[in-house]
């Protein structure tokens, strides 16, 4: 199956005359229903944020510590 994107050129006050390439999928994302799915989310998220951001990367992966140790102690879908 082949999946549909929206291509976006936008300009950012940040940067001007710098435009930046949007790709968006035109259908819904998959939902999360278990921890290993968002530990996996959050990890692409994190990889591809922290290209931006690399000093966030400490808060974010204490963020999905966490996370995880509260679904350890109250193991429960993430739906």
């Amino acid at each position: 199956m082949k999946e549909k994107f929206n291509i976006s050129v936008n300009t950012s006050k940040d940067s001007p005359g710098q435009p930046t390439l949007c790709l968006e999928p035109l259908q819904k994302g998959k939902n999360i229903s278990t921890i290993d799915t968002w530990t996996s989310a959050l990890q692409i998220f994190v990889g591809i944020y922290t290209f931006k951001f690399p000093a966030e990367a400490p808060a974010l992966m204490k963020y999905g510590e966490v996370v995880q140790i509260g679904f350890t102690m109250t193991p429960i879908s993430v739906t």
